[in-house]
């Protein structure tokens, strides 16, 4: 066994699970020593011609690595619903902020409806005729 030295250093894993005891390789088993050294067992007296799926080999050879950066379920679907209410409110605070804009463009706009009224009634009442009185209100 090539760990005998010091099996945490260069530790020997076959089909993703690590080995300390000799162990009787079986034809397609995958081998990794230490971090890099991978090797796929094929007997010839097998199947010569067999070929396997690299990108699962890789998956299988990184599975420690690769479970340091997972999440379990319940961290994440916590900060799911964390980052959707954060979202839910940020959204209602803009509909909020729209809603207050446009009641103010509303109040303005019938503000200076009123005065236009207000402008044009004082014109017609001075003696101005209709087509005047609107040529100077739109001017």
């Amino acid at each position: 066994m090539p760990n005998d030295e010091n099996p945490t250093k260069y530790s020997v894993k076959v089909n993703g699970d690590r080995v300390q005891d000799p162990y009787q390789l079986q034809h397609g088993d995958r081998i990794l020593i230490g971090d890099y050294q991978y090797y796929l067992y094929v007997d010839p007296l097998v199947d010569v011609e067999a070929s396997y799926d690299w990108n699962e080999a890789m998956k299988e050879a990184n599975r420690d690595q690769l479970a340091q950066f997972q999440v379990n379920d319940e961290d994440y679907n916590k900060q799911m619903k964390e980052m959707e209410e954060k979202i839910r409110k940020e959204q209602e605070e803009k509909q909020r902020e729209l809603e207050e804009a446009r009641q103010r463009l509303d109040q303005e706009r019938i503000a200076q409806q009123e005065e236009l009224e207000r402008k044009k009634l004082e014109l017609q009442s001075a003696g101005h005729d209709g087509e005047e009185t609107l040529k100077k209100l739109q001017a």
